[in-house]
């Protein structure tokens, strides 16, 4: 019998990436919707890949590179 192998989760669906990155589903739902479609003060969202019709998976790299790009604009807020 073959000995399972771990290893870490590569990606993530929906909940879980929004929850990853500390975020309601929602609003990453939002953040999917074409620039010109969704509200003016919803921001562009992580990379998705996009397996099937309703199935979409975010890389925890992209995840990673999205919450580093948005470090210092919480900083930049607070500092005003």
């Amino acid at each position: 019998m073959p000995i399972p192998i771990s290893h870490p989760k590569r990606g993530f669906k929906t909940r879980e990436a929004a929850a990853y990155c500390g975020i309601s589903t929602s609003l990453l739902h939002k953040m999917r919707m074409d620039p010109e479609k969704r509200p003016a003060n919803i921001p562009d969202g992580p990379k998705f890949i996009q397996l099937g019709p309703k199935t979409l998976i975010y890389l925890v790299e992209d995840l990673d590179q999205w919450i580093e790009s948005h470090k210092d604009e919480g900083s930049r807020k607070t500092a005003r």
